[in-house]
């Protein structure tokens, strides 16, 4: 094995400099993830003209997504399912505002499960009872329930 130590060098597997994919600083982060993800590659380097201003990492992107979801926030998430049509959020955030709930996060994937979109909710409570009955009896069926983070 000592024969071999030093041998094998980073630039004869590295990517090539003209090959690179990047990203500037004003990047906005959806399109470096995109981009991330269609080539499936961990990191960016940042640079504008020559210089190099650092690495955008899978890292990055994932204290992005706790950033964005609130997981570090004490509450409630309902994961609810609803029709794909407009004014159908504005309902169930109306259910919220007459609990004086405040709502930590909203996302919702663009697959659809048995013809209705899933709008998973994170609310600033861990009374969240009479908000599901409320929900359910508004005809917006809540599929689970999950408290975040465990305590």
């Amino acid at each position: 094995m000592n024969e071999f130590k030093g041998r094998v060098k980073v630039s004869a597997f590295m990517k090539p400099k003209d090959k690179l994919i990047t990203i500037t600083p004003d990047t906005p982060v959806e399109e470096a993830v995109r981009l991330m993800h269609e080539h499936k590659i961990g990191c960016l380097p940042v640079v504008e003209g020559k210089k190099l201003y650092g690495v955008f990492t899978e890292t990055d992107a994932l204290n992005l997504l706790v950033d964005l979801f609130g997981l570090k926030q004490k509450g409630t998430r309902l994961t609810v399912a609803l029709e794909d049509k407009p004014g159908t959020m504005l309902a169930i955030l109306e259910v919220l505002k007459k609990h004086n709930v405040n709502v930590i996060s909203i996302a919702s994937p663009t697959f659809m499960v048995e013809g209705k979109r899933l709008a998973h909710i994170r609310i600033k409570t861990e009374k969240y009872k009479d908000i599901v009955k409320d929900l359910e009896k508004a005809g917006y069926p809540v599929l689970s329930i999950g408290k975040w983070p465990s305590v």
